[in-house]
């Protein structure tokens, strides 16, 4: 039997990359080609979990440096991390913020410094903000147009938020309940005006229904290398990623259903702890790409689906607090090129 030369590299590929990764947790591709984990913390100084009493709940990397938003504390974290802890972690609000917000979800754009916060549970609203400093500065408010099935100042809301410097489209991503007759799955598009010192309007745009077999959106990010939504579904546990993705083409569709396709979902096996133990469950609140092409993925407390079980930080600390409140972070170098190259290979 003759072996032809694209065969044997496609195989030299497969084998090199698909053998399970044996001293922690692994992304894993569709072919069964897998990314091992590089680390993970918990997301607390050492010897003080009261930094983290809260539910972080969406990441994002700008220059070098973590944020993160809590769910019940109205705060944006910053923070590096020093595995298995926080080297360091600051709580920022806008002065007039209630210490009662529930945010959901940050991501930063680039292009004027500024970053967007998503607002749920009685507040279904976006708000643009300067960080400077140990200071947040509030720019302005937007009101979020709703999508079918959904009410303003409800639990379900807008749990993503992606950004597209090119066509400067902001990317809403609504979490939808999985349950049939529950509110579906949307992502909401606005384009954004900016100026010299920040965002100066906000159009909306549309609303799309996202795929179906996606369950949950809880975490958007838009890579601008590649051109490509991630979709970080809490609920099967996958990261969906669409690659060659439009906003604008998706904004212009007559058909918007067929703008999904290609989809790669990627999902996760043995995924360990700063200490390296095994996650009971994942609960994945956040994901983003560094400029570095580092994977992040943020949990908010470590629970089960029906919010029964917590895992301790340490074995030798089992007290509630512990149990209750420390989320962690996971990631996975080298993701950017991994999915670039995996792109590139089918869908050139």
């Amino acid at each position: 039997m003759r072996w032809s030369y694209p065969l044997v590299v496609s195989l030299v590929f497969f084998l090199a990359v698909s053998l399970p990764a044996l001293a922690g947790g692994a992304a894993v591709f569709p072919d069964g080609s897998v990314l091992e984990q590089s680390g993970a913390a918990f997301l607390c100084l050492p010897g003080q979990p009261e930094a983290a009493q809260d539910q972080t709940s969406g990441i994002c990397e700008v220059n070098g440096t973590l944020y993160s938003v809590g769910d019940d504390s109205g705060q944006i974290f910053r923070f590096a991390v020093d595995p298995p802890y926080l080297n360091f972690c600051e709580g920022l609000r806008v002065p007039h913020w209630r210490g009662d917000l529930d945010l959901e979800e940050l991501t930063y754009l680039a292009p004027v410094g500024e970053f967007v916060v998503s607002f749920e549970n009685r507040d279904t609203k976006l708000q643009f903000v300067r960080v400077e400093g140990a200071t947040v500065a509030l720019n302005r408010e937007v009101r979020l147009e709703l999508p079918p099935s959904y009410q303003r100042g409800g639990s379900i809301g807008p749990e993503g938020l992606a950004f597209d410097p090119e066509s400067r489209i902001l990317m809403v991503g609504w979490e939808g309940f999985p349950a049939f007759r529950g509110p579906w799955r949307y992502l909401s598009l606005y384009r954004l005006h900016l100026g010299e010192h920040g965002v100066t309007s906000v159009d909306f745009l549309r609303h799309v229904r996202l795929p179906d077999g996606i369950r949950s959106c809880c975490g958007l990010y838009f890579d601008p290398e590649l051109r490509a939504l991630l979709v970080l579904d809490r609920n099967r546990d996958v990261l969906c990623v669409f690659p060659r993705f439009s906003p604008l083409a998706l904004v212009e569709a007559k058909a918007p259903r067929y703008s999904w396709n290609p989809r790669i979902e990627i999902s996760f096996q043995g995924i360990r702890d700063g200490l390296g133990r095994e996650y009971c469950h994942l609960s994945f609140e956040g994901v983003t790409v560094g400029a570095d092409g580092t994977l992040y993925l943020v949990t908010d407390p470590w629970r089960s689906p029906d919010f029964s079980t917590y895992r301790p930080l340490d074995e030798a600390q089992l007290d509630s607090y512990y149990r209750s409140y420390v989320p962690q972070l996971v990631w996975f170098r080298g993701f950017r090129e991994r999915l670039g190259d995996w792109i590139a290979f089918r869908y050139w």
